[in-house]
């Protein structure tokens, strides 16, 4: 039955993305495993259970999580391959700084705030907090005096390592690792703290149990309180030591203060626990030390996850009445040449509502997804290359006119202006997201990209495909082609061509192999358009084409997926038998 929950509990982690957090929780995860294999052969082990039932419990975990998350992984693994990602990365950034250990102890050291008022380390902005309490601090170090085994060095070496690699190209670890690990799949090195933040409670669930050795050994309870006494203290002198004109140094004095007094009441609290004699004075206290544990969470860091109302993701965008009728309706984009000065300085007086609002006003990140609205870039983290070549072109000169033949193929009807707040400029050019009737050039993709980055280019007369499908397509231009009756959904583009002669359709959609493509019903094959777009070969006459959306490995997924959700139900229902003496069974 635990086998059941785990795998559930794992499944929902899997779910929820982040992959590079779920590969750090299970290379941790896989590596106590494998202590525990070896605390098994050693004699009077803690460990009840066989190799064997180890084996087959972590590795049903993993099968059943597999299972259960297969709708999503599946379709992940197979944009990866289709992504930079699963080579070196642009760029390493945000990584911890230095001094970020002071971060342990006080969660206000060298922070800065943003413009939603929350707060994080200068130089990284990927987590707010690894603050997990300066009382969990001494018991990790308790573990270390008192309950050092093969589990707790590990931890230590664990916690100790992800901190320094986290640091990224500050110090020599992170190149020197990355020369037989490649660590460059995670751009931002802060991501390691991951591993630290799974070590640091587990250690000290192990300075818990150390706690209850005999009154002996207080001295030592005593020594590592001082230590940690020591280094709060050093944090507190550090914050008026390294000046910064980002930092907040009276706040983060308060926030240290309220550190040694949280300290303080913990350390006192958990020497009474050791020294107690009396188990229900021990419980009372203990539940007196996990409210100031919640209360040195809860309040270690103020606005940590800063909230505005349900209302201003629904409110209606007066944006859109500024838009051309085609970019609303879905059949044209819009592109943002970047922020004005005016809103970069709004932004930084703005309160946490107005900055979501202006945010959405400027369809700023993948905020055009609420309103409807399809645009050149967004947030995401894997693309594909080719998309991204063709979208460097434009923002390489962060304008269109040097490619106005690229801007009119993408279908980019407004601008948003680089001078003036709030305003759009139409681009009476564009062309719709669908067209017809383009002279079919057989080129590779280098010469596509320069023949597109072009000024003189015209989308409307030439396509490029690529020179392995010229025995596949037969096609010529026609200025008859016409597109009739476009229409879009998530996971399908239908239209009719009507063309004299033999044609090409052209969508300015990303090509992605399970799109796949038909004509009056019969499979054809869907053509690279363009470098990075989609195009169908159409014959003479007038012509249903369906541009659909189908994901095997998804589809695949769901079913693995109904095998997992039974297996797990099977397993938490399962009833463990009574045990049967002999006489009963004769």
């Amino acid at each position: 039955r635990w086998i059941g929950g785990a795998a559930l509990m794992g499944g929902t982690q899997m779910l929820s993305g982040a992959p590079e957090i779920i590969l750090l929780s299970w290379l941790m995860l896989s590596a106590i495993a494998l202590l525990d294999l070896l605390e098994t052969r050693k004699e009077g082990s803690e460990i009840t259970a066989s190799p064997r039932q180890i084996i087959l419990r972590f590795g049903s975990v993993v099968g059943l999580i597999s299972l259960l998350a297969a709708p999503q992984l599946l379709p992940f693994m197979d944009m990866l391959a289709h992504s930079p990602r699963t080579g070196e990365s642009e760029f390493i950034d945000w990584p911890i700084p230095l001094l970020g250990w002071a971060n342990f102890f006080v969660p206000l050291f060298h922070m800065q705030t943003s413009a939603t008022g929350a707060w994080s380390q200068i130089g990284q902005g990927w987590t707010h907090s690894y603050y997990a309490g300066v009382g969990i601090l001494w018991l990790a170090l308790i573990a270390l005096m008192r309950e050092r085994n093969r589990m707790t060095v590990f931890l230590t070496i664990a916690f100790v390592g992800a901190l320094v690699l986290g640091m990224g190209d500050k110090t020599p670890v992170y190149p020197a690792v990355a020369q037989v690990i490649p660590l460059q799949f995670m751009r931002f090195p802060v991501k390691f703290i991951v591993i630290a933040t799974i070590a640091l409670p587990l250690l000290a669930a192990y300075g818990a149990r150390g706690l209850q050795r005999p009154k002996q050994e207080a001295q030592n309870l005593a020594i590592s309180a001082m230590v940690i006494g020591a280094l709060l203290m050093t944090v507190y002198w550090l914050i008026g030591a390294k000046p910064d004109e980002l930092a907040h140094p009276a706040e983060a004095y308060q926030n240290a203060e309220a550190r040694i007094l949280l300290f303080a009441l913990v350390a006192g609290a958990l020497l009474c626990v050791a020294n107690a004699s009396l188990a229900k004075l021990r419980t009372l206290i203990s539940i007196g030390v996990l409210i100031v544990l919640w209360f040195d969470l809860k309040g270690h860091q103020p606005n940590l996850a800063p909230t505005i109302k349900r209302s201003n993701y629904t409110r209606e965008n007066p944006t859109l009445g500024r838009l051309a009728p085609g970019v609303i309706e879905g059949r044209e984009r819009v592109m943002l040449l970047g922020l004005t000065q005016m809103q970069n300085n709004f932004r930084k007086q703005s309160t946490v509502e107005e900055n979501f609002i202006q945010n959405r006003l400027d369809l700023y990140s993948n905020l055009n997804l609420p309103e409807g609205v399809a645009k050149i870039d967004g947030f995401f983290s894997m693309w594909f290359p080719e998309k991204k070549e063709v979208e460097t072109l434009l923002y390489r000169l962060g304008t269109t006119n040097a490619m106005p033949g690229l801007a009119d193929f993408l279908a980019i009807r407004n601008l948003s202006s680089p001078t003036r707040f709030m305003d759009w400029q139409e681009r009476s050019t564009a062309r719709p997201l669908i067209t017809a009737g383009q002279a079919p050039v057989f080129i590779g993709p280098t010469n596509t990209i320069d023949r597109m980055s072009q000024p003189d280019w015209d989308s409307s007369k030439e396509v490029f495909l690529r020179p392995e499908v010229k025995d596949r397509v037969e096609a010529e231009a026609s200025q008859e082609a016409e597109v009739i009756e476009p229409s879009f959904t998530a996971h399908e583009v239908k239209f009719k061509v009507n063309s004299p002669v033999p044609t090409i359709a052209v969508v300015a959609q990303n090509f992605y192999h399970p799109w796949k493509a038909s004509v009056d019903g019969n499979s054809v094959e869907l053509l690279r358009a363009n470098h990075a777009f989609q195009a169908v070969a159409v014959p003479e006459g007038e012509h249903e084409v369906v541009i659909r959306y189908v994901d095997r490995k998804f589809q695949a997924g769901l079913v693995l997926s109904m095998i997992g959700i039974v297996a797990c139900a099977v397993l938490m229902c399962r009833q463990k038998m009574p045990a049967v003496d002999d006489g009963e069974a004769a």
